[in-house]
């Protein structure tokens, strides 16, 4: 008698996969006979530890694109990611559309099924989720939706689609078309979403140094939902594997070298570029994203973790256009703020962190910056237990801020409050940011050079 393991189940701590084993012994040969009370004993001993076990895992996603040749080098690849993957105990993959070359596919009984998808990539019995290509849209786009009914691994619902795997919700997007329709659906799925993860994947990349190059429809309408919303873009269509970083510091991958090669560059944004055939798994755990590129020799070619208040601590980045208001919503307080350095634009974004013991019927108050006198200006919240909760500006030259908006919060009034330096007048860096040190730390006001362009030189925090 063979039995499946729960997928969930698959990848126990040493302890638990020895009951585990026992369990599934005791089930075949004995659960229409299990009367000895030793047998029993095993049995709920494994229940209890699978209730009461603290472990916590990971999630691992293979991620890869433009895969579809059915040559050697697919072949190579696609074995690769199955030794990496069994070592690694990937939970699922995602594949980043051109998932048949050159035209697609004529009908869901259509040969390449088997000679571009089951064969190379049946082996590694995890769930394939599959966004579609522009090689994919010259043929029957349906079949390869349909194909979901017939395949054990396979996964497309829809042209675009979500879904949500423990506590991470991922988007497929239909980049040959990405119409008002889908554009509706991906910025309300990512903003009802409470998932930790927020993941969206699509075949053309939102910025790429490859042949292919910037997607000019995803830099406009994705991108500021992204960083308003999402935690990383996954994407393929340059035969390259890339790892990029946004202003608004949104980290994108480019996985297209499942099994062809373009060369490729680097750029102002770029954290990592390289030409060999390969892919990445994207690692989720409870606080950090981490990006690790495998070649096909199963080698780590680069590794990055994604550690930065981007992804960390339930903030949310607000990227602000600076001839508008700057504010979190009404039960959040301003944690952090960027500055872009590379003109006189004093605040890039804002970081936003939700308060539940904010008091959002307590008045807003305006405090005005201007008149700044002297080499520095301090620009405090009026009363001692207000913190800031957003900025305006003022149109002009220098694109000035020009007033800050304060609101009582109950756990500030009695804590220190200590000054954390900025140099945003800085050209080294495309951005920098400031933080309080400590994430329940309150912003509590700015100080302004008044010397030349009245660049922000630091910030003021309250302790609780």
């Amino acid at each position: 008698m063979i039995l499946k393991i729960p997928r969930s189940l698959r990848h126990m701590p040493d302890e638990l996969e020895v009951l585990g084993e026992l369990f599934i012994l005791f089930r075949g040969i004995h659960m229409m006979t299990l009367k000895h009370k030793d047998h029993l004993l095993v049995v709920l001993a494994f229940s209890f530890l699978l209730a009461t076990s603290s472990y916590s895992k990971s999630i691992k996603i293979l991620t890869f694109g433009d895969s579809g040749t059915g040559d050697k080098y697919q072949y190579s690849t696609a074995e690769s990611m199955k030794r990496v993957c069994e070592k690694e105990h990937c939970d699922f993959a995602v594949m980043l559309g051109d998932n048949f070359y050159s035209d697609g596919v004529k009908g869901v009984d259509d040969e390449q099924f088997q000679r571009k998808f089951e064969r190379p990539y049946a082996p590694l019995q995890i769930p394939f989720y599959v966004s579609l290509g522009n090689h994919d849209d010259r043929g029957d786009t349906q079949a390869q939706i349909d194909y979901t009914q017939k395949s054990d691994w396979w996964n497309m619902p829809a042209r675009y689609y979500s879904k949500v795997i423990d506590d991470v919700l991922i988007i497929a997007i239909d980049t040959n078309d990405y119409d008002r329709e889908q554009r509706k659906f991906v910025e309300e799925t990512l903003k009802n979403s409470n998932e930790k993860w927020k993941i969206v994947f699509g075949h053309h990349p939102i910025y790429s140094y490859g042949m292919h190059g910037h997607t000019r429809s995803l830099v406009k309408y994705l991108l500021p939902v992204m960083c308003k919303y999402g935690s990383t873009y996954l994407a393929g269509h340059d035969h390259d594997l890339q790892v990029l970083k946004t202003s608004c510091g949104l980290p994108l991958v480019i996985s297209g070298a499942a099994a062809k090669l373009r060369n490729t560059r680097k750029g102002s944004r770029t954290l990592w570029a390289k030409k060999t055939l390969g892919y990445f798994i994207v690692e989720l755990t409870e606080t950090d994203l981490i990006t690790t590129a495998y070649n096909r020799r199963d080698q780590v070619i680069y590794n990055r973790n994604f550690t930065n208040n981007y992804v960390n601590d339930g903030l949310v980045y607000q990227e602000v256009d600076s001839k508008s208001m700057a504010s979190c919503s009404n039960d959040e307080l301003i944690e952090g703020v960027r500055f872009d350095t590379k003109g006189d634009k004093h605040i890039q974004g804002i970081f936003c962190k939700g308060h539940k013991k904010l008091d959002v019927t307590a008045p807003t108050v305006a405090v005005q910056v201007n008149n700044l006198k002297g080499r520095e200006y301090d620009v405090m919240c009026p009363e001692h237990n207000q913190a800031v909760v957003g900025f305006s500006y003022k149109e002009g030259l220098d694109d000035h801020v020009n007033e800050i908006f304060c609101r009582a919060h109950p756990e500030l009034g009695k804590g220190t409050t200590y000054f954390k330096s900025i140099d945003s007048s800085s050209k080294k860096y495309n951005y920098v940011q400031v933080h309080c040190d400590d994430i329940n730390h309150y912003l509590v006001g700015v100080s302004f050079d008044d010397y030349l362009d009245n660049h922000i030189t630091g910030i003021f925090c309250q302790e609780k």
